[in-house]
C-alpha cells in the first residue's frame, strides 16, 4: 500500500498509456482492464467512483438511502468525466464498487460498520484458521473465508451483494463462520458445576 502511494504517479501515467479496449480474448481483456485513458467500461467505472465520492461529500452522515445511486448519482456527474455510455435516466448499472455504493447511500457511519463487519468475519475465520487443531474445522474455515475473502476484493471493482446469486452465498459463508466459532467456543468451554443455592 505504502509502495502504491508512494508511486501513484507514475503508475497513473503508465495506466494511462494503455490503448487497449474490450475483447473477446483473454489477453485483450486482461490488458484491457489497466486502461484507464480510453476504454469507456473502465472511464465509467471512475466517473461513477466520483460521483459516489461527491455524493457522499454532499450527505457523510446519512447518505442518500441504501438502493438509491442509481437514481440519485446523475447530477453530481461533471461533463469532463462523462463518457459515451454514461446515463442520466438512473437504469443502468450502479457504483462499481461495494465500498464507494455504501459510502454514498448509507454514508460514513454506514461505510464504516460495513468494513467492520468485513474485520470482525475476518477475525473469526482467522480464529478458526489458526488456533483449531481439528484439521476438518480449519478446512471448512478456509474454504469459507477464501470465498468471501474473493468477494471482499473483487468488491472493490464491483457491487453484487444486492443480488440474490451473490448475497446469498456471501452471507451464508458469514454464517459458516459464525456457526462454526460459536459451536466449537460452547464446546470448549468448561462446565459449571451445579451449586445448591
Amino acid at each position: 500500500t505504502g509502495y502504491g502511494i508512494a508511486r501513484q504517479d507514475q503508475i497513473l501515467y503508465e495506466l494511462e498509456q494503455n490503448k487497449q479496449g474490450s475483447d473477446d480474448e483473454i489477453e485483450g481483456h486482461v490488458k484491457s482492464v489497466s486502461n484507464i485513458s480510453t476504454d469507456p467500461s473502465n472511464l465509467e467505472r471512475i466517473n461513477r467512483w466520483k460521483c459516489a465520492l461527491r455524493m457522499a461529500a454532499a450527505r457523510p452522515i446519512t447518505g442518500f438511502g441504501p438502493g438509491t445511486f442509481v437514481f440519485q448519482y446523475a447530477p453530481f456527474q461533471v461533463s469532463s468525466e462523462l463518457t459515451i455510455i454514461s446515463t442520466h435516466s438512473g437504469d443502468l448499472g450502479d457504483a462499481h464498487s461495494e465500498y464507494f455504493s455504501h459510502l454514498s447511500e448509507t454514508g460514513i457511519p454506514g461505510f464504516v460498520l460495513y468494513v467492520l463487519i468485513l474485520l470482525a468475519i475476518s477475525a473469526v475465520a482467522f480464529r478458526l484458521i489458526y488456533l483449531k487443531d481439528q484439521p476438518r474445522i480449519r478446512s471448512l474455515a478456509l474454504g469459507s473465508y477464501l470465498a468471501l475473502i474473493t468477494y471482499m476484493v473483487h468488491a472493490f471493482l464491483n457491487n453484487y451483494s444486492g443480488l440474490d446469486k451473490i448475497a446469498v452465498p456471501f452471507w451464508g459463508f458469514c454464517a459458516v463462520l459464525v456457526a462454526l466459532d460459536v459451536y466449537h467456543q460452547s464446546k470448549n468451554e468448561p462446565e459449571t458445576p451445579n451449586l445448591p443455592v
